[in-house]
C-alpha cells in the first residue's frame, strides 16, 4: 500500500493525495506537523525521510509585513498566471485536451485554497475548469482527505 506523509494545508501534499484519489490508487495518510521541528516527528516519518531535503525552517508569508512592491509583483505575477490558464483553456475543456491529467492537478491545487480569496468573474473559463474538477467522481477537498492529526 502506498503512504503519503502530508499535511493538510500543503499544496504539494494536495496534489498527490487528489492525484492518488483520482486515479483510485488506494493510499495510507499519515499527518505530519510540518511546524514542528524535524526530531519531532514520528519516526516512522523520519525513517521514510531520510533521504529528502530537510526543511530547518517553516516560514509563512505574512502579507503586512511584505514591501508594497513585492505584493504588486506578487499580484502581477497571479494576473498573467491566470491569464495564461484563461488562455490555455480556451482550445479544450482539460490543460491537456484528452480529459482530466495530472497537469490539472497540479494546477488546480494551488489555486483551491479559500483562503487566497481568488476572484475569477474575469476568467471564466478557469471558473468553470475549476468545477469541473471539483464535479470529477473522486475529487476531494485537502480537508476530506484521509488523515487526522495525532491525538
Amino acid at each position: 500500500m502506498v503512504i503519503l506523509y502530508g499535511h493538510p494545508e500543503s499544496g504539494h501534499t494536495y496534489k498527490v493525495a487528489l492525484t492518488l484519489a483520482l486515479a483510485g490508487i488506494p493510499f495510507d495518510y499519515r499527518w505530519v506537523d510540518v511546524f514542528r521541528p524535524r526530531e519531532q516527528r514520528s519516526a516512522d516519518f523520519q525513517a521514510a525521510s531520510r533521504s529528502l531535503p530537510k526543511l530547518r525552517h517553516c516560514l509563512r508569508f505574512d502579507e503586512s509585513a511584505a514591501s508594497p512592491t513585492l505584493l504588486d509583483w506578487l499580484r502581477g505575477r497571479l494576473q498573467l498566471d491566470l491569464q495564461r490558464l484563461e488562455q490555455e483553456l480556451s482550445a479544450s475543456q482539460w490543460l491537456l485536451s484528452a480529459g482530466p491529467s495530472i497537469v490539472d492537478v497540479a494546477c488546480f491545487a494551488y489555486l483551491f485554497y479559500d483562503d487566497i480569496g481568488l476572484e475569477l468573474g474575469e476568467f471564466p473559463r478557469l471558473r468553470d475548469w475549476m468545477m469541473r474538477m471539483r464535479a470529477l467522481s473522486r475529487w476531494r477537498h485537502p480537508r476530506e482527505l484521509p488523515g487526522k492529526p495525532p491525538q
